[in-house]
């Protein structure tokens, strides 16, 4: 479907979420055309009604159907059973919303899943990376790290947290390296905690997501290797902790539990050692 479209096609290779990538995510996109998906839905029998109730169309005040998605890359959602009941919108531009994401159907409600569960849950690792953005997690799936997952758009829920503690028992928030990342992320913890999760926090530079520090540094930035990035951790009581080890993120995340207790702070259920 990429390749029909040029504009889409190009952003999608810059962004790193073509080839294999895109195949296995499902990436598509939906034409800059007000009603080239409701056309096709119409073609194989759903109602208007339907096409509202799914969100995947609106009505205009001429009585016309428009496509909600039109001109966006698009993210399926996907439940742990492997049932597309949702999907995320991504402008190619400086359009607004940056990201539209289907809105509570039926089918789905956003707090009560998470992108990528489908394929994070299955990973080898003990834990789960907990981003913001579908394009942070398929950036860390492309460089080898299998678990990690997204929320869809709203605050994280108690309902999405009890979903990672039915598959794994350690949690590592990398939300943006902004002050609003580092507000969810003192967000997140306590409810992460209470599902009775451990969890770490990684901090990433202000300003940067973890999909553009994967694009820069890629994995196999390692530690030898490191141009000053610093992993640290967050906690409640204390925003930020340094570790002693300078290492780049993206090869920081399958060592963690090689670093000695003493120099890292953890965040349990049990609170804080």
């Amino acid at each position: 479907m990429l390749g029909k479209y040029k504009n889409a096609t190009e952003y999608a290779q810059r962004r790193g979420l073509s080839g294999a990538v895109g195949k296995r995510f499902g990436i598509g996109y939906c034409p800059d055309s007000y009603g080239v998906l409701a056309n096709h839905l119409r073609s194989l029998g759903y109602t208007s009604a339907e096409m509202k109730e799914g969100f995947l169309c609106g009505e205009g005040k001429n009585g016309k159907l428009f496509d909600y998605y039109r001109g966006r890359l698009i993210f399926p959602i996907i439940d742990p059973a492997g049932n597309v009941v949702a999907f995320g919108g991504r402008a190619l531009g400086d359009e607004k919303p940056k990201y539209l994401n289907t809105n509570d159907t039926p089918a789905f409600k956003k707090g009560r899943n998470l992108f990528a569960l489908n394929y994070a849950k299955n990973s080898k690792e003990d834990y789960f990376i907990l981003c913001e953005g579908y394009t942070d997690v398929i950036a860390l799936h492309a460089a080898g790290f299998t678990s990690a997952v997204a929320g869809l758009g709203t605050a994280f829920t108690q309902e999405q947290a009890a979903m990672l503690k039915k598959y794994k028992s350690k949690v590592v928030i990398c939300y943006d390296g902004d002050e609003a990342g580092r507000k969810a992320t003192n967000r997140a913890i306590p409810i992460l905690t209470a599902a009775s999760l451990e969890v770490r926090a990684l901090s990433l530079p202000v300003g940067v997501d973890p999909d553009e520090f994967i694009q820069k540094y890629g994995k196999e930035h390692s530690a030898d290797k490191n141009q000053g990035a610093t992993l640290q951790f967050t906690c409640l009581k204390r925003l930020f902790l340094d570790c002693k080890n300078a290492v780049s993120i993206p090869t920081a995340l399958p060592i963690l539990h090689r670093i000695p207790k003493t120099e890292k702070l953890f965040i349990s259920p049990k609170g804080l050692h």
